[in-house]
């Protein structure tokens, strides 16, 4: 993240075509999934969940709602990705997390929590799966470089 918040597409880790477009939007995107990533640890802190309900709403609406502008800028992003494969990938991610982070808030709001704490801790594990990806990648990468 740090990279991105110089607001510097030359110091960006992928590949950017469109400064104007594509970089505004990865960058927007890194922050709002940041958002999502803090506010979504906070929910699984017990005292807050159990004992501050309003707290816990206000985050988990927080999270909410990070999810679903840093998706929908995840889609702008997707335009720009050359290698179809990873396109596709990160499509498909940014499919499941809309998917699952919605079915969890209409559970909240239809008051089914048992089912609503199943969605939101998938939502959840998507979030942490881009955040893995991104780190773990490129050690991976290097792994296979050195090994071979």
């Amino acid at each position: 993240m740090i990279p991105y918040l110089t607001f510097d597409p030359a110091k960006s880790r992928v590949t950017i075509t469109s400064a104007t477009i594509q970089y505004p939007a990865l960058v927007m995107h890194i922050i709002f999934a940041f958002i999502a990533l803090v506010t979504g640890f906070l929910q699984f802190i017990e005292r807050i969940r159990l004992k501050s309900l309003k707290i816990h709403r206000n985050i988990g609406k927080a999270y909410v709602m990070s999810v679903l502008i840093s998706d929908l800028l995840a889609f702008v992003v997707i335009c720009y990705v050359e290698d179809f494969t990873k396109a596709l990938s990160v499509l498909t991610l940014a499919v499941l997390w809309l998917f699952t982070t919605w079915k969890g808030y209409r559970k909240a709001v239809k008051k089914r929590f048992n089912e609503h704490r199943i969605w939101m801790i998938r939502s959840f594990g998507i979030t942490l799966v881009a955040v893995s990806a991104s780190l773990l990648v490129p050690v991976l990468l290097l792994c296979f470089v050195m090994l071979s």
